[in-house]
């Protein structure tokens, strides 16, 4: 069930933490998947550049390996 949807248009890391703040939130929950050793050190990931702007608590759900 979908509680609700909210559109934004800008970066997808700051409308999410910036959504959050609005709706009072107390947690964030994001998914992440396994990139590899090299492909953490080249690019930040979404799911870390949410949990570096966000307010509030971020649980980050990593899937399995590709």
């Amino acid at each position: 069930m979908v509680a609700g949807s909210h559109y934004r248009e800008g970066k997808p890391e700051e409308d999410v933490a910036r959504l959050a703040e609005e709706l009072e939130v107390g947690l964030i929950v994001i998914g992440s998947r396994e990139v590899g050793r090299f492909g953490s050190l080249l690019a930040t990931s979404f799911s870390e550049a949410v949990y570096r702007r966000a307010r509030c608590a971020v649980l980050v759900v990593r899937g399995p390996k590709a």
